[in-house]
């Protein structure tokens, strides 16, 4: 995890909490904390459901505007994973109409 994200467990439930003044915003460093939180619950046998909460008076602001311009993972750096790729979508429901 990174210094701005842990992850914390209590029973089955997996507590991704997010601290980063004074706004929590959407950084490199949260994003990728936040993934890696996820991976680990994901790995994790006994967690069941995944709460996310942030410190602080706000849950997320937006964007850390002073990464603007720059691209969101360094090339090459961060492989897709498992828990981050697109999933086929739900089969219709019978009976459901559209």
């Amino acid at each position: 995890m990174s210094e701005v994200v842990r992850l914390e467990r209590q029973g089955a439930v997996g507590i991704i909490r997010v601290d980063n003044p004074p706004v929590n915003a959407l950084s490199q460093a949260v994003r990728q904390g936040i993934l890696e939180a996820l991976e680990a619950a994901q790995d994790s046998a006994e967690v069941r459901v995944v709460l996310l909460i942030c410190e602080g008076r706000t849950f997320f602001a937006g964007a850390d505007i002073s990464e603007f311009g720059k691209p969101p993972w360094a090339v090459g750096s961060r492989p897709r994973s498992p828990a981050t790729t697109a999933s086929p979508p739900p089969p219709p429901r019978s009976g459901c109409q559209r």
